[in-house]
């Protein structure tokens, strides 16, 4: 079905593109009377793509502020949950704020609309992007900065704003501020090719000193193995490991930090990587567990040290479950 809708959508913008005006408004006014209706909620987001991308003549256009006011007005009344009514709403009223700009109409009129709702993204990010249009770089810094306010806990938010704020300092040259947001990117995303880039703009001469301030912001135990992973700071990637140990190793543990403690912690981690192991086979309970873990002991053999001590477990496995011939025979294949 997900499948059948994109070509329906396909199809529908082809014909729109290739029809009379006159088709065109009757297509706009079946849309309005059909985007809403329960029955449609497979193609209602494709009906509302092509309807905010298309008919975008004069006459159009200013029927299309029409049903934008009046969906927003009915949806203002109803009595969804309030997180759902304000969601779609701020959606709308971006898609009418892109409707007025391509009548033409007056900024600050726009601007007066949109600041209605700047609580919500999508009218805010629709804001940012008309105030860098026309170089208010001020105004774009602020109307991102109160939306940040407004909506601290939410992560996903916080990530997507910042993105935002990178784009302007980049372009206006800001490179104190861009260097923060950087770093609030790499604290909000966990990701090392952020890390970099945030490395990238410090001089060699103080990178150690940058890297040791930033890593005292670092809240999460994720982000600070990995960076210890990407900086080759075994020392302090093992001080984590081991404490991640004490809390329960996953395989993932050992498939991303593992490699990166060799050559000096190698007979640590495969002690570690023995002793997960042997726990996991205890509380397995059916061949596809047998046969996940005995498939994670052939990462161990490629450890110096770990053909001895896989040997010396497929042993204790083999005598200890007796009574598991399903394990034995998948512990056989070892």
């Amino acid at each position: 079905m997900t499948y059948l809708c994109e070509l329906l959508s396909n199809i529908w913008i082809q014909y729109i593109d290739n029809t009379d005006a006159e088709s065109q408004t009757e297509i706009r006014k079946w849309i309005e009377q059909h985007v809403l209706n329960e029955n449609m909620w497979m193609m209602k987001d494709d009906l509302e793509h092509i309807y905010c991308t298309n008919f975008n003549d004069e006459k159009n256009l200013k029927a299309k502020l029409k049903f934008y006011d009046k969906i927003i007005e009915e949806e203002k009344q109803s009595t969804e949950r309030p997180y759902s009514r304000d969601f779609r709403i701020a959606r709308w009223a971006t898609q009418k704020a892109t409707a007025m700009e391509k009548l033409h109409t007056e900024f600050s009129e726009i601007e007066r609309y949109l600041m209605n709702f700047v609580a919500k993204k999508e009218p805010a990010f629709k804001l940012f992007d008309l105030y860098v249009k026309v170089k208010r770089f001020d105004d774009a810094e602020k109307i991102i900065l109160k939306f940040n306010d407004l909506n601290k806990e939410l992560r996903a938010y916080q990530r997507e704003s910042a993105e935002k704020l990178k784009v302007l300092y980049t372009k206006t040259k800001q490179i104190d501020k861009l260097l923060e947001v950087v770093k609030d990117l790499v604290r909000n995303t966990e990701s090392i090719d952020e890390f970099k880039e945030f490395k990238s703009m410090i001089p060699k001469g103080n990178w150690v000193d940058e890297r040791t301030a930033f890593l005292k912001t670092v809240s999460s135990n994720k982000l600070r193995m990995d960076i210890f992973k990407e900086e080759h700071l075994t020392d302090e990637l093992y001080k984590d490991f081991c404490a991640k140990a004490k809390a329960g190793l996953t395989i993932y543990a050992f498939d991303w930090y593992g490699k990166a403690l060799c050559p000096k912690y190698e007979t640590q981690v495969v002690e570690f990587f023995r002793q997960y192991l042997d726990k996991e086979m205890k509380n397995a309970t059916n061949r596809k567990e047998y046969h996940r873990v005995a498939s994670e002991a052939k990462k161990l053999l490629t450890y110096n040290g770990g053909l001895d001590a896989v040997n010396c477990l497929k042993k204790i496995w083999q005598e200890r479950h007796k009574n598991r011939p399903a394990m034995i025979e998948e512990v056989g294949k070892l």
